[in-house]
């Protein structure tokens, strides 16, 4: 959270806009995962084991992956339509509430009455800005409870694991439809039987650096990602630093690059370092293009600079990964290059 969105509005410059008008889009994103009220309270630090501690601010709003990242696209212009389960309580009836004031098209929602909706407790350290939060999920979307026709229309398929088995099931119809699929893999969702399968169908990964290290079983970040990578032509992985930037790779043939090669995420931060002492403070990201050589072949690497922003400028980390995904997501949908 952020009271400005540096990332929507760098968005906007890369994008020519035409004047929103009552719900007419040419192309839209379906959003399939979390919908979540978070209660959001700012600790002078995390309580210790039997401790009570008091929050010196209070915030209730709505989260979840799925749900941050559909107010991103809403905002941008997208027509965005979103699929979760709610209850028929107060929780269920303040997410739609929100959803209907962001526009974000809610006739795909499931509710359920005697389900309790989703929420969140969120701690959010006052000095370091980072958060630690508690998540009560509410009951899985069935695949009974969804029909192939809610792919109509649709231009990409966001995810983030959520309801898995029934987003797998919905993965393959955009598959077969050739519709684009967003995966937001975190690692929680490691355990899943149906996570294979799930990523296996997705055209686009986004996730933390932790995962790919633990899902693989490697080492090394960037053998992690090629094994993630696969042999799909038309995958892309997108990996969070948090405040060192990201990563991207896809196949070395989407990409050149005159930069040198690297051959593990050491190397790659030993030029990072040159990089980053080569741009000038308060700049726009910039984009370091490399090739990343391993016993899985070649693979086009992009690394993107941290956006800096200035600290009154920072509320916490709360969303800051959701807003991304929304980002990758509408990137997608406009086909706009792999550096923007």
């Amino acid at each position: 959270r952020k009271t400005g969105t540096p990332i929507v509005r760098l968005l906007r410059q890369s994008v020519s806009f035409a004047p929103r008008t009552s719900n007419e889009f040419t192309m839209s994103v379906l959003a399939f995962g979390a919908a979540v009220v978070d209660y959001i309270g700012t600790v002078s630090r995390l309580p210790h084991r039997d401790e009570k501690i008091r929050s010196s601010n209070c915030q209730i709003a709505i989260g979840g992956n799925c749900l941050n990242a559909s107010v991103v696209l809403s905002r941008l212009q997208v027509s965005v339509d979103l699929i979760s389960k709610l209850g028929k309580d107060q929780l269920g009836s303040f997410i739609l509430q929100c959803c209907h004031s962001e526009g974000i098209g809610t006739k795909k929602l499931i509710t359920k009455p005697d389900a309790v909706s989703s929420f969140s407790y969120i701690m959010v350290e006052e000095k370091s800005k980072s958060r630690t939060c508690i998540y009560n999920p509410c009951e899985d979307v069935l695949p009974s409870e969804v029909e192939k026709n809610i792919l109509d229309g649709v231009s990409v398929l966001l995810l983030d694991g959520k309801h898995i088995q029934t987003a797998c099931e919905v993965a393959s119809w955009a598959s077969v439809r050739q519709i684009p699929i967003v995966l937001d893999c975190e690692t929680e969702l490691l355990e899943s039987e149906f996570l294979p399968s799930l990523i296996s169908l997705a055209t686009h990964l986004k996730c933390d650096q932790r995962f790919p290290r633990e899902y693989t079983s490697s080492e090394d970040l960037l053998e992690g990602m090629a094994i993630l990578l696969g042999q799909r032509n038309e995958r892309t992985i997108i990996v969070t630093l948090g405040a060192s930037g990201s990563l991207l790779m896809t196949q070395a043939s989407s990409l050149e690059s005159s930069n040198p090669q690297v051959t593990s995420y050491a190397n790659l931060m030993e030029h990072v370092s040159y990089f980053i002492g080569t741009i000038p403070p308060k700049q726009h990201p910039r984009c370091l293009k490399t090739t990343y050589v391993s016993t899985l072949g070649e693979m086009a690497l992009i690394y993107c600079c941290p956006y800096l922003l200035p600290k009154e400028e920072m509320v916490d980390t709360t969303g800051a990964g959701d807003i991304f995904l929304g980002s990758i997501a509408f990137s997608v949908l406009h086909r706009m290059p792999l550096e923007r």
